[in-house]
């Protein structure tokens, strides 16, 4: 197993502790894109998989169940090629196109932890 699957499947334990269902390989890898490649923990958490944020200086929100109509704006976001609402994200997104949407599908496969 790679660290970050044993990582995974540590939180999940942890943060989950009745999960009968192991998580996929694509959620696996997904979740190591999210924290390990691309640092998005930084800013964000999802707490639904165990994630949570790195800082709560820059934390800008819970991306647990996030879905987007409109895949392509989202990545010219992401990329700082184009402003949401006025502002831009804080982090150009370098990645390429196959892993955003990896990371994408993870996030809509999950759960938002319910505020309360």
């Amino acid at each position: 197993m790679t660290p970050h699957v044993i990582r995974f499947a540590a939180r999940t334990l942890v943060a989950a502790p009745l999960l009968l269902v192991a998580p996929s390989a694509a959620q696996e890898e997904a979740q190591g894109l999210f924290v390990d490649t691309y640092k998005c923990n930084m800013c964000h958490s999802v707490e639904s998989a165990g994630v949570a944020a790195k800082s709560e200086k820059t934390f800008s929100g819970d991306l647990g169940g996030f879905a987007t109509d409109d895949p392509e704006a989202l990545a010219r976001y992401l990329r700082k090629e184009e402003a949401r609402d006025g502002e831009e994200h804080k982090k150009t997104y370098s990645g390429t196109d196959e892993d955003l949407q990896l990371i994408l599908d993870w996030l809509s496969s999950l759960e938002p932890v319910a505020e309360g």
